[in-house]
């Protein structure tokens, strides 16, 4: 094994104190499948996956439109939000080559939403 390897093996994968808690789950998962000049896209990343969750929960709970102060149904300020991490999502799967590796990618990335 060639130095290199070795310190390619035991280099240190620190989480960005900023991640929250479900953010983390996904850095978890991923962070063996990029190197760590990719770790802040990686983090933005995975904090698009967390946003997506919340935004998602917030449309199951009140529906695509809530109420206005005055009463008027207005769209749900997280369905924007879920659009947004979405793109994110998207974007940032692609940068870090992600959805290039295998066929599997794809199956791995629907897991996540499960």
């Amino acid at each position: 094994m060639s130095d290199l390897q070795d310190i390619n093996d035991t280099r240190e994968f620190r989480i960005p104190d900023w991640l929250d808690h479900a953010a983390r789950h996904y850095w978890k998962k991923l962070v063996n499948r990029v190197d760590e000049t990719q770790y802040e896209a990686l983090a933005v990343l995975c904090d698009s996956f967390a946003r997506y969750r919340q935004a998602s929960d917030e449309i199951k709970r009140n529906g695509f439109t809530i109420a206005s102060a005055n009463g008027a149904e207005k769209a749900n300020p997280a369905t924007n939000a879920l659009n947004n991490a979405n793109n994110s999502i998207a974007k940032f799967w692609k940068l870090l080559r992600l959805d290039n590796e295998s066929d599997e990618s794809n199956s791995e990335l629907e897991e996540f939403f499960n």
